[in-house]
């Protein structure tokens, strides 16, 4: 008979608390929904966008009152699940950002980034609706103190020592600037890092190896969120040197 109570009484937990993380994935669903119908309404603008978006962002401004008008079940849930020590939750299975099909680079390359841990996700909620008082949901999660970027950023995939040994090999090979060196001695592309000495181990140090590793590092440098690897810019870099040189046949030599 207790035995029975204990199994009843775990199963009316594991049920309860499958409800509360739902509240979540809902709020997370509007989320996106508002960011899509906000894009859509700056890009392809009629009434019946602007008209979709007002209804959704009501739906996510009440998803997130309720969720933050109750701390003693909300937040309790959020703190008791971040006690827990379940790898399943370190896994990227919560897609937090609005995946944009008419962005090729994002869908063919980079999908992952718009995609959170479970943990993480929960953290977020903690530290915007409940720590900040925020109204809504941060658009973006990197940058956040409860995030580790690491986790993100590629760095913990890197074989020991590998991410410094490509730092010293590239400022040996290339003559940068002081902001250059900044950024390669960052962690925020410590995966970019090691492809360019990996590049440059295949193709080797000249004008134009080192011109396009320069130009490489311009744009890493203002890509935030990771977007871009080394392979997706020397793909455009070289479109882009193909237009550049690119003659029409009935243009005179």
């Amino acid at each position: 008979m207790v035995l029975l109570i204990a199994n009843i009484n775990l199963s009316y937990s594991q049920d309860s608390n499958r409800k509360l993380y739902s509240k979540f994935q809902d709020l997370v669903l509007l989320k996106r929904d508002y960011e899509k119908y906000l894009y859509y309404s700056i890009n392809y603008p009629s009434d019946s966008i602007t008209l979709k978006k007002n209804s959704i962002f009501e739906l996510y401004k009440t998803q997130t009152e309720e969720i933050k008008k109750s701390p003693d079940i909300y937040l309790k849930y959020i703190k008791s699940e971040l006690k827990k020590k379940d790898t399943s939750n370190l896994k990227l299975t919560v897609l937090y950002k609005f995946l944009n099909l008419n962005d090729p680079l994002v869908i063919n390359y980079r999908t992952p980034y718009h995609y959170i841990k479970r943990n993480d996700f929960l953290k977020v909620i903690k530290y915007s609706l409940f720590d900040r008082n925020d109204d809504f949901l941060p658009t973006e999660f990197r940058g956040l103190p409860v995030i580790n970027i690491d986790d993100y950023n590629g760095y913990n995939k890197l074989k020991p020592n590998e991410f410094k040994d490509a730092v010293k090999f590239i400022l040996n090979k290339i003559s940068c600037s002081k902001e250059e060196v900044a950024y390669i001695q960052s962690k925020q592309n410590p995966e970019a890092i090691v492809d360019i000495k990996k590049y440059l181990d295949k193709n080797g140090l000249n004008q134009e190896s080192e011109k396009f590793i320069k130009w490489a590092i311009k744009i890493l440098k203002t890509d935030k969120e990771g977007r871009y690897s080394l392979g997706i810019l020397e793909t455009i870099y070289q479109l882009n040197q193909m237009i550049e040189s690119y003659e029409p046949r009935d243009r005179e030599p």
